[in-house]
């Protein structure tokens, strides 16, 4: 038999399960990744809620995660604001 617990873990865990949720919902690659990065973040926090200390490799994990999200919206805002050259074929 699975023994349930009827209460909830945390806030923290709470919105980065939002934050996912959001994030398969959305169809808008803006959304997505400020999404992936929220998530990233309450995780984070919620370990440290959790143990009061974040591991190397958590730390690690989620700092890589995070710093791809952000250069992925860095490279799709750049290409979004650069004007066509009308001589390229």
């Amino acid at each position: 038999m699975i023994n349930l617990a009827y209460e909830y873990k945390s806030i923290l865990y709470q919105c980065a399960m939002i934050s996912f949720l959001i994030v398969t919902l959305t169809k808008n690659m803006v959304i997505l990744r400020l999404g992936l990065i929220s998530a990233y973040t309450f995780l984070i926090l919620w370990e440290y809620k959790l143990t009061k200390k974040i591991t190397i490799d958590v730390l690690i994990w989620t700092l890589i995660f995070i710093l791809l999200q952000l250069y992925f919206l860095h490279k799709e805002n750049k290409t979004k604001n650069e004007t066509p050259d009308p001589y390229d074929i």
